[in-house]
């Protein structure tokens, strides 16, 4: 009974201001957190979603000795590539997550690139069936054994001729970099 008595003089308090004093009102939770957030002075504020200013585009861009050849031969071989439609990630997200679309793959190109002072710029066009399936394949790797037994008529999954997944990565992007607008693609292994 003595654990609740505080609450009832609280409530009771309450009740016999409620007519005699204005209302107070408290912003709601997600509205302080917006304010909070528009008066905190950002570190650093993306430009784009290729910034080459983004330390941690500058930081990998170093670590690679800002040299154009291991920008293009990181991008292309460790970044792996993901069906998707548009921009999601950009330079830093595809950067973070290790993966992305033509586009964000681009974009992370272009940044490490501008990082190391080269400039570059967006390509987009479309590509043909094989390379649509090329890149679709390298999404999937090869099962190194199989166990079990798979019943006659089973419907089995052929992503290659996915139309949703060509649809995803119809619209192709690279990169052209330097004076001479030298093509870079990321998304091809070999390239």
């Amino acid at each position: 009974m003595l654990a609740f008595q505080p609450c009832l003089e609280a409530k009771a308090l309450a009740d016999s201001q409620a007519h005699s004093a204005p209302v107070r009102r408290i912003a709601h939770p997600a509205a302080l957190f917006q304010t909070a957030q528009v008066n905190r002075a950002p570190s650093h504020r993306l430009a784009s979603a290729a910034d080459p200013t983004d330390p941690y585009i500058i930081a990998e861009a170093t670590a690679l000795n800002n040299d154009p050849n291991k920008i293009f031969a990181f991008v292309r071989d460790n970044i792996a590539f993901q069906a998707y439609h548009g921009s999601v990630r950009g330079a830093r997200g595809t950067l973070w997550s290790m993966g992305g679309n033509s586009l964000d793959k681009s974009s992370l190109l272009i940044a490490l690139l501008g990082a190391a002072g080269i400039s570059a710029q967006y390509v987009q066009g479309t590509i043909t069936t094989a390379q649509e399936q090329t890149l679709i394949g390298s999404m999937f790797t090869a099962p190194s054994r199989v166990v079990g037994c798979i019943p006659p008529g089973t419907a089995l999954a052929d992503p290659v001729n996915d139309a949703t997944l060509q649809t995803a990565i119809s619209d192709h992007y690279w990169v052209e970099s330097g004076p001479s607008n030298t093509p870079m693609d990321p998304s091809f292994a070999g390239a």
